[in-house]
């Protein structure tokens, strides 16, 4: 089940990536997997930061703040791919 789950997110996000960062996709695609790869960076880091203020609240404090440090490079590294992926197309037009 695992191998599963693990191929499907493969495919999405990278499927995502390659589909928002090709010139012959319409914009309205590249934007639709923009956001799917948005949704999963901003949900999967929102998720590790929650549990990183529920560990805290509980006085964990070490698995709080590797939760935190953990969420916020989740987040950082979907807006890092979405800069990359227009800024790709920003270097084919010119």
């Amino acid at each position: 089940m695992e191998f599963i789950l693990e191929l499907l997110f493969d495919i999405i996000v990278e499927g995502s990536i390659e589909l928002g960062s090709e010139k012959k996709v319409p914009m309205p695609l590249r934007i639709i997997a923009l956001l799917v790869v948005w949704i999963i960076f901003f949900g999967m880091g929102g998720i590790f930061i929650f549990e990183g203020y529920e560990a805290y609240l509980a006085g964990a404090t070490p698995g709080a703040w590797l939760a935190f440090g953990f969420g916020a490079f989740m987040i950082l590294g979907g807006v890092f791919i979405a800069y990359k992926m227009f800024r790709k197309k920003k270097e084919r037009e010119e």
